[in-house]
């Protein structure tokens, strides 16, 4: 699927002990979408609270955004590292 980079919006969501900088640096090179493109939301999640390694998403997530006035498409995508 093609979509026109200026329709592209990226939300990383990042623990408080990770690095933001690293954390842009992996998914822009991972998504080839540029490190302008990434706003950061620094949050720990009330439901995993204390039942998971504050390591165990070393990057954070990322949430993906693709608009136009068509159609919202809506991605999210996690990783280990």
């Amino acid at each position: 699927m093609k979509i026109p980079e200026e329709k592209i919006k990226v939300n990383l969501r990042i623990h408080p002990n990770i690095n933001a900088k690293r954390a842009i640096d992996f998914w822009s090179k991972i998504t080839k979408i540029p490190k302008e493109k990434f706003g950061i939301s620094t949050q720990i999640s009330r439901v995993s609270q204390r039942k998971r390694p504050k390591n165990s998403l070393p990057y954070g997530t990322l949430k993906l955004f693709a608009h136009s006035l068509q159609n919202f498409t809506t991605s999210k995508v996690g990783s280990r590292g």
